[in-house]
């Protein structure tokens, strides 16, 4: 039943939306709004296919969701509506690394044993590569960065409500809203942390940059409450890097009593959580977590990795991690895990959970060549950014710009003790700002070469009326 629902909503969802969103720009509005929104609970309405649920990879199954429905008609409805619109279509930085990215894992997907776990987590790249060019063609300029920031507002504002909820009515300890895992709340509010603060710093009307700073302070509050040890420390450091960043050595009265306000509410947040978080980061220190061999805490995975990279240069291949570390690689490391009986069925006992660090985890599934891939396209997004970064211009698009940085060190900082960035959602949602990142970053390099398309004026627009106010404050 599910799948003729699937099919039905393929034949006639994705038409009809790519119709609307090329017809009506408030249409495709509103999709890609849906879209933001869609990252929080794209398992709810979603159809697997071959699904391996027993599987303990990142990816379990063709995974296929109304966000996927959404992307699509938003990027085919941008493509349609171009030539009416006067937009050009244009090569987004970082697409070419994000395709030899996905053509280096197909070849290695190809090349390992089993195929089947390594074609569940391609097709989730696709999707990837999808929901990042409907954001890089859906924005052209500050209206549509302004529909983004709303969307993330409202996505704040739900899961927040939802973290209360379990909180302080259903008496949960650690929070996961509609996310699944704390840590991934914790990830997502970070994101989310790092995006808003700059722009209650920037230039916008006074009810927008409360909003936004309203909106920040919730995500701080639902990253507390998820109660990860890593997702706190990241916290601190993006706030204070967003902060910093967007303040500088500017302190206006407006900028200090701001400065004030927030200090008094994260401290606030702070010590009603303390005991919580105290008692959560004293059940492991630092050298028990890496190196006491004795449990198997993150060290474990850097001590797993050593045979796999030791025997193959180009890793177990993608999704393998857990399959083959549990047949083989563990016990070779001195872990015990109950090895998987092939491809189709549950096995009983224990098996390896992921590595919880990207870079191990892609190391030990694509080698050095998959890291080196991923790195150059996260590098590439950083770079992104920091143009923005260094810039200290108070519009509403720069701030984007500066906000897209700080989100992105918050999947670093993060990705460094778990492996979240492959989760969908998360996946989903750093694809979609670094899309609309991209378009931004083309825009800003392109605005004052002659033949650019008109919806880009938009963005010389903004530029303009910064400088105007900064030399007539």
């Amino acid at each position: 039943m599910k799948d003729l629902i699937f099919f039905g909503g393929l034949l006639l969802c994705i038409p009809v939306g790519t119709a609307l969103a090329a017809y009506s720009r408030r249409a495709r509005d509103l999709a890609f709004g849906a879209l933001v929104f869609g990252t929080t609970i794209s398992d709810r309405l979603d159809i697997n296919f071959l699904s391996h649920e027993w599987y303990r990879g990142t990816t379990r199954g063709i995974e296929v969701s109304f966000v996927d429905f959404l992307a699509l008609s938003v990027l085919l409805g941008a493509l349609l509506a171009a030539r009416r619109e006067r937009f050009r279509p244009y090569w987004p930085t970082s697409l070419f690394m994000l395709l030899a990215y996905f053509i280096y894992s197909c070849i290695n997907v190809a090349l390992s044993e089993p195929r089947l776990f390594g074609l569940f987590e391609l097709t989730k790249i696709v999707r990837g590569v999808i929901v990042f060019l409907a954001a890089a063609y859906f924005v052209r300029g500050r209206r549509e960065v302004k529909i983004l920031l709303w969307a993330i507002c409202i996505v704040v504002a739900f899961e927040s409500g939802v973290a209360l909820r379990d909180r302080y009515v259903l008496g949960m300890h650690r929070i996961s809203a509609t996310l699944n895992h704390p840590n991934i709340l914790s990830m997502y509010s970070c994101i989310a942390v790092g995006l808003l603060i700059p722009q209650a710093f920037s230039a916008a009307p006074a009810r927008l940059r409360a909003l936004y700073g309203v909106c920040a302070t919730l995500a701080a509050g639902c990253a507390i409450l998820s109660v990860s040890r890593m997702g706190t420390f990241t916290l601190a450091v993006v706030a204070s890097v967003a902060v910093f960043s967007s303040v500088g050595l500017r302190l206006t009265v407006r900028n200090v009593v701001t400065l004030v306000v927030v200090a008094v509410i994260a401290g606030g947040m702070f010590a009603k959580s303390w005991q919580t978080l105290a008692e959560r980061y004293g059940q492991a220190s630092l050298e028990e977590e890496y190196f006491d061999e004795d449990l198997e805490g993150r060290g474990m995975y850097f001590r797993l990795l050593v045979p796999i990279i030791r025997e193959r240069f180009f890793g177990v291949g993608l999704n393998n991690w857990s399959y083959w570390v549990s047949s083989k690689y563990g016990a070779e490391a001195g872990a015990h895990y109950t090895a998987y009986d092939g491809v189709n069925g549950a096995p009983s006992g224990v098996q390896a959970a992921p590595a919880h660090n990207l870079g191990v985890l892609t190391i030990g599934e694509l080698g050095w060549p998959g890291l080196l891939l991923l790195g150059c396209i996260w590098a590439q997004w950083f770079w992104m950014g920091a143009v923005f970064l260094v810039r200290q211009r108070p519009d509403v698009v720069t701030r984007y710009g500066t906000g897209a940085f700080c989100a992105m060190l918050a999947i670093f900082l993060q990705n460094l003790t778990e492996w979240e960035f492959r989760n969908t959602k998360i996946f989903f949602f750093a694809h979609i700002l670094m899309g609309a990142l991209s378009a931004i970053y083309f825009a800003n390099r392109h605005v004052r070469k002659d033949g650019v398309a008109d919806s880009l004026a938009l963005f010389k627009e903004v530029l303009l009326r910064s400088r105007q106010k900064m030399k007539h404050p």
